[in-house]
């Protein structure tokens, strides 16, 4: 017996589907036929609610990402962001895994996915391999996954934040001292300022980061468009 007021500015699709779901609640309504309603978590199927023809393709099709009066922009004007985050294990999925996760954010209209807290465990669960010769190396499985997660995230048009201090903490075997440190000292978050080896290696590993080339882009991390920004420190106070 109510009105449905559908705002002016929504695409018409999006109008449609609304209208669509309101007819059909209503015919369904004190009937006996009623069914579950399950959204996949990895659905990338051609319908009336898929968002992602707004978005360029690949990310970066439009040159770098910067700011313009304030704003993000590209060469092709003005740049909204509808962004999502991946922590841990997530910033590396399987090939399989990638492909899904990739085309279901760009159903949903999302354009740019935030890396975080991939610096903060060893490998399954970060990006770390062992310490040789008291420096920590990247594990090359993580990185080859983390390559073709942004590959196809960047063919689907969706951009990335890279961030590169989060969670990563310097330890015993690259010579440094953990023991007895207070609780503020996690992440070596304030550390950073006063400890010129800590820095250090956070530098190395931005320079060891940024500069591998993506084998299936062709690009180092610091050419690629697709790349929309860069946190060099995350939550450092």
């Amino acid at each position: 017996h109510g009105q449905t007021v559908m705002h002016p500015v929504l695409p018409s699709r999006i109008r449609h589907a609304a209208v669509a779901v309101v007819l059909s609640a209503w015919a369904l309504r004190g009937a006996d036929n009623r069914f579950p309603f399950v959204i996949p978590g990895d659905d990338a199927s051609p319908s009336i609610t898929n968002l992602a023809a707004p978005s360029s393709r690949p990310a970066g099709a439009d040159g770098f990402v910067r700011i313009r009066d304030g704003r993000f922009a590209s060469d092709a004007g003005r740049l909204r962001i509808w962004g999502v985050n991946t922590c841990f294990g997530a910033n590396f999925p399987e090939a399989v895994d990638a492909e899904k996760v990739a085309a279901h954010l760009a159903k949903l209209g999302v354009n740019a996915v935030r890396f975080h807290h991939h610096d903060t465990s060893a490998a399954p669960r970060g990006v770390w391999g062992p310490v040789v010769d008291g420096r920590r190396t990247l594990e090359p499985q993580q990185i080859e996954r983390l390559d073709y997660f942004l590959h196809q995230l960047h063919r689907h048009g969706i951009y990335a934040n890279l961030n590169l201090h989060v969670g990563r903490e310097v330890t015993e075997a690259e010579g440094f001292e953990r023991k007895g440190l207070p609780y503020a000292t996690r992440y070596d978050k304030y550390l950073l300022y006063f400890e010129p080896r800590a820095r250090a290696r956070l530098k190395e590993f931005c320079r060891d980061y940024l500069q591998h080339e993506n084998r299936h882009r062709g690009l180092r991390r610091t050419d690629d468009p697709g790349i929309a920004m860069i946190e060099i420190t995350n939550e450092n106070s």
